[in-house]
């Protein structure tokens, strides 16, 4: 999620999860919207998993998401 902090696009990303500590809503619009989008991508990557066409050892723990 957090991959464009080395990047230009790293001083925005800081900006939002600065604000975010002081702003319970941004923070939880935050968590929603990360949250949900990490849990459809690791869904649709253990589907894949599941019909051979990902590695099994990928390591796509669906607790890790919650």
């Amino acid at each position: 999620m957090f991959v464009g902090l080395p990047n230009r696009d790293g001083a925005v990303i800081a900006g939002i999860l600065g604000a975010a500590q002081g702003g319970p809503g941004l923070a939880e619009a935050l968590s929603t919207h990360c949250v949900t989008h990490r849990r459809l991508a690791v869904e649709r990557l253990a589907s894949a998993q599941q019909a051979g066409e990902t590695r099994a050892e990928a390591g796509l723990s669906r607790s890790s998401i919650s």
